[in-house]
């Protein structure tokens, strides 16, 4: 699962609004929300405030205690290397495809920069 719904998830689960997110990350809601679909990537700080927000570490937001879990629950089970394995692996080209974004929207910053 990629952050953004990651983060969507726990925030309704805890019943906090997207205004309050948003008001904490001096965001507009609807700014906010963009992110949240996964329009716009949150960036580092914002995914730190975040998960200070929600009450959670920021590996949780990643997914780290979803594989803490399954290393628990697929300890007896025969097999269990392969399923963690690609569990691991799906997560880590979810993340290399979030940092591709972010290193995408940060050259077009600089570019951006640069040209002022």
């Amino acid at each position: 699962m990629e952050i953004y719904k990651r983060i969507k998830s726990i925030r309704e689960i805890k019943e906090i609004s997207q205004d309050a997110i948003a008001f904490e990350l001096d965001l507009h809601q609807s700014q906010y929300s963009r992110r949240e679909k996964g329009d716009i990537p949150f960036s580092v700080n914002e995914i730190e405030k975040i998960a200070v927000f929600l009450g959670v570490k920021v590996s949780e937001l990643y997914g780290e205690e979803l594989f803490q879990n399954s290393l628990e629950s697929d300890k007896t089970s025969s097999g269990s290397h392969g399923i963690i394995s690609c569990k691991l692996l799906e997560q880590f080209e979810i993340l290399m495809k979030e940092k591709e974004a972010v290193i995408a929207m940060l050259k077009e910053r600089i570019e951006a920069l640069k040209k002022k």
